[in-house]
């Protein structure tokens, strides 16, 4: 799975905090600058952290990795966000330009159908299957308000991310005309993100 990051940015004041499932975050950029780092499966351990923690939260591209429901994961980050937090997640475009040119050649959105799906054998924790080395569910922008309202949050703000267009290299600076054109229409951008306030738990 990809990374949690609980943002409280240093030049701001604020002490960051950074969480994760992987053992090998231990020796990562976060512990070399500095930031405190939990171990942590969130969708089947608690947030190390206490109550009321955190004034902002950042989800980069882990949303969908997960296996199960995000409800759980988002309720327990409701809880070490202050009242008045604000929760950000970014995750992949369903309705991504790309995706529409995979589908009319016969492909999947997601992985590749046969390794990710029917080979891979599934990491045990806590006694429960996890399948998080591929993207088990993709996102459209009115299902990440649906969820976020679901968990108790204030939609602030859905939008669809421009591409990075810096640091091609080689062939893949061909790409940068398609980036262009699928920067073009909003809908067909690569990410979505979400800006969430949190309320304060009831």
């Amino acid at each position: 799975m990809g990374w949690t990051l609980l943002l409280c940015p240093q030049k701001a004041g604020y002490e960051p905090a950074a969480a994760d499932r992987h053992r090998w975050m231990d020796n990562s950029l976060w512990q070399r600058l500095g930031i405190e780092w939990q171990q942590c499966n969130i969708e089947a351990d608690p947030l190390p952290f206490p109550d009321g923690e955190f004034s902002g939260i950042y989800m980069g591209q882990i949303m969908e990795h997960f296996t199960y429901s995000p409800r759980k994961p988002l309720q327990e980050i409701r809880r070490v966000l202050k009242p008045g937090g604000i929760l950000v997640i970014d995750v992949p475009n369903a309705g991504e330009l790309h995706n529409f040119y995979r589908l009319i050649r016969g492909k999947n959105i997601l992985y590749d159908y046969k390794k990710h799906y029917i080979d891979t054998e599934p990491t045990f924790y806590k006694g429960l299957p996890y399948f998080d080395d591929r993207h088990n569910r993709e996102f459209t922008a009115n299902e990440l308000r649906v969820l976020a309202e679901s968990c108790g949050f204030e939609v602030i703000r859905v939008s669809y991310i421009r591409s990075v267009r810096h640091g091609l290299r080689g062939f893949r600076r061909l790409e940068i005309p398609f980036i262009y054109i699928r920067d073009l229409v909003p809908l067909f951008r690569k990410t979505v993100m979400s800006v969430h306030e949190n309320h304060g738990n009831e």
